[in-house]
């Protein structure tokens, strides 16, 4: 799960709900400097196989975008999210292959 606190209040971004999104383990979050409500995230699953687990709200959660291109790896993990510049870097990691890919997301 996935949640921003605000003071003493707190709301979900993400979690597992139904079968609309599959139990993630959230390793990386960047939430864009010039608007708050635009956050990218994503992790793994807990099995062998991995789809992609990279996702994308404009509006802080009301609505998100599962990625399901894989960017030529076979299992790619999402390890991290870091601030390159202006734009945010994405580290994936190919868990059977033992492959690293670094994509830059441009606004």
């Amino acid at each position: 799960a996935l949640s921003v606190v605000n003071g003493s209040e707190s709301k979900f971004i993400f979690k597992k709900m139904d079968d609309e999104f599959p139990y993630t383990y959230i390793y990386a979050v960047w939430v864009n400097p010039e608007n708050p409500q635009h956050l990218l995230f994503g992790g793994a699953l807990n099995h062998e196989e991995q789809p992609m687990q990279l996702f994308e709200t404009f509006d802080e959660g009301e609505n998100i975008y599962q990625y399901s291109e894989k960017f030529g790896l076979e299992n790619p993990v999402v390890a991290d999210i870091i601030q390159a510049g202006q734009f945010p870097a994405i580290l994936l990691y190919d868990k059977r292959r033992d492959r690293v890919k670094l994509l830059v997301y441009t606004l």
